[in-house]
C-alpha cells in the first residue's frame, strides 16, 4: 500500500491504494487538477472582480467554490468518481463562459488546454466525449468571431491554428491515456496470472501429486493451525495414523499400478469422511496417511475412524490398521510427541492383528510451553 509523506500526503490523503495503480495514479493526478484549478480560478475570480469584469469574476470565483467542495468530498467520502465529475463540468462550462465572454482578447483561449485534462481523470472513453462537445461548442463560437473579434486581428488564419492545435493536443493525450489504461490492463492481468501460478506452486508444493491429498511438509503447518482452533473451541484434538495391512504383499501380487490405484481410493476415502474444515487428511509416504481431526465429543471422534475403517473394509481390496492419539489439554503444544504415540499405538495394532483402531485420550508433557 501507498506510504503518504509531505506534498504527496496532501495530494493522495483521500486515497488507500497500490501504488502504480490506476487508482493511485487517477487520484494523484485528480488532486494535483484541484489544487491547481481551485488556486488559478480563485486568483482570476479576484482579478476580474477588482479590476476588470464582476461577471467573469462572479463565474470564476463559484468554480472555485465548486471545486472546493469537490476537493472536500473526495476527501470525506473517497468517491473519486464524483469529484471528477465535478471537476470536468466545472472546468466546461467555466471555459464555455469565458470564451464567450472575453471573445479570445487578452490571450484568454490559451485557458482551454485545462479540457484535455478530462481525459484524464475521466477516463479515455468519457473524458474524450466530453472534450469534444465543448470544442464543438468552443469552435462554433470562435468561428463567429472570425474578423470581428479583437478588432479584425481574429482571423482565419488564427481560427485555424486554434482548431488545429486544440485537435492536435486533445487526440495526444487521448492516445496516451489510452495507452496507459491498456498498460495498466495488461500488467493487471499478468498479475492475476501471476498469484495464479503462485497459488498452484504452493498447492503443489503441499500436496501428494499421487493422492491429491495434502503432504507431510503441510501437515508440520496444518497441526498447529488446528491445536490452537481446537483450544479456543475446547475440542477433542485428534491426530492418528493409518497404515495399509500388507500392502507389500499387495504390490508384490498384483503390481504397483494396482496398488496406486488402491492408494487413489484410500484418499477418496478419507477425503468423503473428512468433509469439515476441522478435519483434514494427509499422505505421509508410501501406504501411510494421517488425519486431524476435532470434536466436542470423544466418541465421535471413534465413530468418524470407525466409519473410515468400514468404507476401507467394504472396498474389498485391502484393510488397515489406525493408531490414535486425543488430546484435551492444551498447556503444551508438541506435534513429534503426538506422532510418536500415535505411531505406538499404531505397531499395537498391527500387533493385534491388524484392521484395528488404538488409541487413547493422552496429555503433551515434553514441549516449550504454548503461546
Amino acid at each position: 500500500m501507498i506510504k503518504l509523506f509531505g506534498f504527496e500526503s496532501l495530494l493522495l490523503s483521500n486515497i488507500d491504494a497500490n501504488e502504480y495503480s490506476p487508482e493511485y495514479r487517477k487520484a494523484l493526478l485528480l488532486n494535483i487538477i484541484l489544487i491547481a484549478t481551485i488556486a488559478i480560478f480563485l486568483f482570476f475570480g479576484l482579478y476580474y472582480i477588482i479590476i476588470e469584469s464582476y461577471k467573469i469574476g462572479i463565474i470564476e470565483l463559484l468554480a472555485a467554490l465548486l471545486i472546493s467542495y469537490a476537493m472536500y468530498n473526495v476527501r470525506k467520502t473517497k468517491n473519486i468518481e464524483l469529484a471528477s465529475k465535478i471537476t470536468s463540468y466545472v472546468i466546461f462550462l467555466a471555459l464555455i463562459a469565458l470564451v464567450y465572454l472575453k471573445e479570445a482578447s487578452d490571450f484568454t483561449l490559451v485557458w482551454t488546454v485545462f479540457m484535455p485534462m478530462a481525459i484524464f481523470i475521466s477516463g479515455s472513453k468519457k473524458g474524450l466525449r466530453l472534450t469534444l462537445i465543448f470544442y464543438s461548442i468552443v469552435f462554433y463560437l470562435t468561428s463567429l468571431g472570425i474578423g470581428e473579434w479583437q478588432d479584425g486581428l481574429w482571423n482565419l488564419a488564427s481560427y485555424t491554428r486554434f482548431v488545429v492545435a486544440s485537435l492536435f493536443l486533445t487526440i495526444t493525450i487521448y492516445l496516451m491515456e489510452l495507452s496507459l489504461e491498456n498498460a495498466f490492463v495488461i500488467l493487471k492481468n499478468t498479475r492475476s496470472k501471476e498469484k495464479l501460478y503462485i497459488k498452484q506452486l504452493h498447492e503443489i508444493s503441499i500436496t501428494d501429486t499421487l493422492t491429491s491429498l495434502y503432504n507431510r511438509r503441510y501437515l508440520d503447518i496444518k497441526f498447529h493451525e488446528n491445536f490452537v482452533k481446537a483450544d479456543k473451541h475446547n475440542d477433542y484434538f485428534c491426530f492418528f495414523l493409518l497404515d495399509l495391512d500388507h500392502f507389500k504383499k499387495f504390490n508384490d501380487t498384483y503390481g504397483h499400478h494396482r496398488g496406486d490405484e488402491v492408494l487413489v481410493e484410500i484418499a477418496k476415502i478419507l477425503k468423503k469422511n473428512m468433509r469439515r474444515k476441522a478435519d483434514t487428511a494427509f499422505r505421509m509416504g508410501g501406504e501411510e496417511f494421517a488425519c486431524l481431526i476435532m470434536s466436542d465429543e470423544e466418541s465421535k471422534i471413534y465413530a468418524l475412524i470407525e466409519k473410515v475403517k468400514k468404507d476401507i473394509e467394504d472396498s474389498n481390496t485391502v484393510t488397515a490398521s489406525f493408531g490414535l492419539c486425543i488430546i484435551k489439554s492444551y498447556e503444551y503444544e508438541n506435534f513429534d510427541e503426538m506422532y510418536k504415540m500415535a505411531d505406538e499405538f499404531l505397531y499395537q495394532a498391527k500387533e493385534r492383528g491388524r484392521n484395528q483402531i488404538v488409541g487413547e485420550v493422552v496429555k503433551l508433557s515434553k514441549s516449550t510451553k504454548y503461546s
